[in-house]
């Protein structure tokens, strides 16, 4: 991720996730792949802590677009 500064003018900076990279929060969600100013943001996948896995197009931190849905409990894939 990049960092850039706080605010315009401010020596003091922040880490602003941008690129592509990582992130886990701690009740065990995941999401890898794209940011754009801290948010979920082209192509990723994300992971929720019952194994089900999201992977596809975020757009502004949501999910948009196609992408694929699959269920760790049956195996079950929703595409579109």
């Amino acid at each position: 991720f990049s960092t850039v500064p706080a605010s315009p003018g401010s020596a003091q900076q922040t880490i602003v996730r941008t690129g592509t990279g990582e992130y886990q929060w701690i009740d065990g969600r995941q999401y890898v792949g794209e940011w754009k100013l801290d948010l979920r943001h082209g192509h990723g996948q994300y992971l929720y802590p019952n194994g089900d896995i999201f992977e596809g197009q975020f757009h502004t931190g949501q999910r948009n677009g196609m992408g694929r849905f699959e269920f760790y409990k049956d195996g079950a894939v929703m595409e579109g």
